[in-house]
């Protein structure tokens, strides 16, 4: 999950512990588990957006990972990429 927060989306890691890490998301975080305890669907996160100036890259580090995304159509610029746990993640840019 470091890989896909960190390196392919690009969050910068506030701090990490032996369980855990802190991700910096425009000024909040995700708190995320790294024990592997639950199962996927269990608890697991089912929809959030990061809005980005950077869809296009994003998505296509996230497609070369071989993560899944779709393209919905829109005004302004989305995409959906799919998480390690299977949660759907939305990146989105506002174009004037």
């Amino acid at each position: 999950m470091i890989y896909f927060y960190h390196y392919l989306l690009e969050l910068p890691i506030l701090r990490k512990w032996d369980t855990g890490i802190h991700l910096d998301c425009f000024k909040s975080c995700i708190e995320i588990f790294l024990d592997g305890i639950k199962q996927a669907g269990e608890g697991c996160i089912r929809h959030f957006a990061f809005e980005t100036d950077h869809v296009d890259e994003l998505v296509e580090g996230v497609r070369n990972a071989g993560y899944m995304k779709t393209n919905p159509v829109s005004p302004i610029r989305v995409a959906f990429v799919e998480g390690p746990l299977h949660e759907s993640i939305e990146l989105f840019c506002e174009k004037a």
